[in-house]
């Protein structure tokens, strides 16, 4: 993986943090490959990720619109594939 696959800033503070680290270099080395080979790794799965998190995120709107209903509170209409906002629905990633 290339040093591109980080981000600059991220890539200078992780750069930094190496370069004062108490591991030997050669250990330092073989840690920094293999962080990058997993960031790479899971970037290409990222849509992986991202389909199983909204399925999961749809399912609970479904749960939770249902024990609505059943609570006697109908809305009258049914949305089919309601869209899911990842980014509404889980804080940390704004």
């Amino acid at each position: 993986a290339a040093m591109s696959d980080l981000e600059t800033d991220a890539a200078t503070k992780e750069i930094n943090a190496a370069k004062s680290s108490p591991w030997p270099p050669d250990m330092r080395d073989a840690i920094w490959s293999d962080r990058l080979l997993l960031r790479y790794k899971m970037k290409k799965e990222m849509r992986g990720y991202r389909s199983f998190l909204e399925e999961v995120l749809k399912e609970e709107n479904e749960n939770k619109e249902e024990e609505e209903n059943n609570d006697g509170s109908s809305s009258g209409e049914e949305e089919e594939d309601k869209e899911v906002d990842i980014f509404k629905a889980i804080p940390i990633l704004q």
